[in-house]
């Protein structure tokens, strides 16, 4: 067979794997969009080996749950909004 065939087989060859590359990130990079939540785990404090308590975000709203064994505690529920207005008339009333 010719050289020629074998240089376009390497390059379909290529061109294929690099198709195949391409799709296999956009497939992972939507999943990850899908399954992206709306909530965010910002701070966990370890109180003892079966308890801790966690600081969650969710929405505009974080919430402080306690965590046991099996039981889950809604400790305090805190609005984002509400507090970034109170920071911001605390920072006009100093100025």
């Amino acid at each position: 067979m010719p050289i020629h065939y074998y240089i376009q087989l390497v390059i379909t060859l290529a061109c294929l794997i690099a198709i195949l590359i391409i799709v296999l990130n956009v497939v992972k990079f939507v999943n990850k969009q899908r399954y992206l939540g709306g909530i965010k785990i910002v701070d966990r404090l370890p109180i003892d080996n079966n308890y801790s308590i966690l600081v969650i975000e969710a929405e505009d709203t974080k919430y402080i749950l306690g965590l046991g064994n099996k039981p889950i505690y809604v400790l305090d529920k805190i609005q984002i909004d509400h507090v970034k207005s109170n920071i911001e008339e605390s920072i006009d009333d100093y100025i």
